[in-house]
């Protein structure tokens, strides 16, 4: 009896202790398996496949999805690290498990197009505070109905003064319809490039005739002579006399009431250089006298620039009114 139950005690210890053994090698291999990562091929790579839109990501709108990034998503499932994620300026606080930052990205879903930007290399451990920022780069295409500038011909007219344009054909802008491919970062444009343009209707040039015609010579000073003599005997010789002051008018505009803003016969000829008077009046030997005092005649050629003649001319002519 005693025999007996020193029998049954043994064996129940050593199935104890087989127990005991099973229990350990079974914890063992699972901690080993998870740390090793095996498994078959698809469940240990989680890859998260983002379509890309052509010349941008997923954010820029763009329809097309001709490009694909991949993100290895592989990482523990044992949550506990706190990362704060910056995805196109909007923060959110997470919580990772160890691995890299490319695996804990590809858990959350988030996707990285051709263009886009991260901060850091996505191969990077992940630890305790990290904040990962991702900057959204996409292109989108824009088109504008824009102006085509007209441009401008010049032919030269030797029937014209020179110094003188002459308009002959009117110019008109044209229109196109411009395309442009526009980066925008963050949902800002940063920049845009032409890359496409098709002609509604072309401009229409401009010409103009451009004067090639010498300019006539200045008067020489010997012909301010003839042009007091010619007013005094075309005007003040044969018009009652008053105070002389429409001689004067006619001596330099050649008009007795000239308008505002006239132009004189010869340069630098004014009214204020001019007197006009009636000598001998009520006599046979009346006459109208008319002179110009301190007329700068080297302003009216070029050629006497470096030195000023003054000059004092009188014309008389008989006065022809009779009393």
């Amino acid at each position: 009896m005693g025999k007996g139950k020193r029998v049954r005690e043994r064996v129940v210890r050593e199935s104890l202790r087989v127990a005991v053994l099973a229990v350990v090698t079974c914890a063992a291999a699972m901690v080993t398996w998870w740390l090793s990562g095996t498994g078959s091929a698809d469940d240990s790579a989680i890859v998260t496949r983002a379509a890309t839109v052509a010349r941008g990501g997923s954010h820029a709108g763009a329809a097309a999805q001709s490009a694909r990034h991949e993100i290895d998503a592989r990482w523990s499932p044992v949550a506990g690290i706190p990362v704060t994620v910056i995805d196109a300026g909007r923060a959110v606080r997470l919580t990772a498990g160890p691995g890299t930052i490319a695996r804990f990205l590809g858990e959350l879903g988030i996707s990285l197009g051709p263009l886009d930007r991260i901060d850091r290399d996505p191969g990077t451990v992940i630890r305790a505070g990290d904040v990962v920022r991702i900057t959204r780069v996409g292109d989108r295409e824009e088109t504008l109905r824009e102006p085509v500038a007209h441009q401008i011909q010049y032919v030269s007219d030797p029937d014209l003064e020179a110094g003188r344009q002459v308009v002959l054909a009117r110019g008109l802008d044209g229109l196109a319809l411009d395309t442009y491919v526009v980066r925008v970062v963050e949902g800002r444009e940063i920049g845009r490039t032409l890359v496409a343009r098709t002609e509604v209707y072309p401009p229409v040039t401009e010409v103009v005739a451009v004067g090639a015609r010498p300019r006539p010579a200045p008067r020489a000073p010997a012909e301010i002579d003839s042009v007091i003599r010619d007013a005094a005997a075309r005007y003040g010789a044969v018009h009652t006399y008053t105070d002389g002051s429409a001689i004067k008018n006619v001596a330099v505009y050649n008009d007795p009431s000239p308008a505002t803003g006239t132009a004189g016969l010869v340069p630098y000829l004014t009214t204020s250089l001019v007197t006009a008077t009636l000598d001998d009046a009520n006599t046979d030997s009346a006459r109208i006298t008319v002179t110009i005092t301190n007329y700068p005649f080297n302003f009216i050629s070029g050629f006497m620039s470096q030195s000023t003649w003054y000059k004092t001319v009188i014309t008389t002519e008989p006065y022809e009114i009779v009393n």
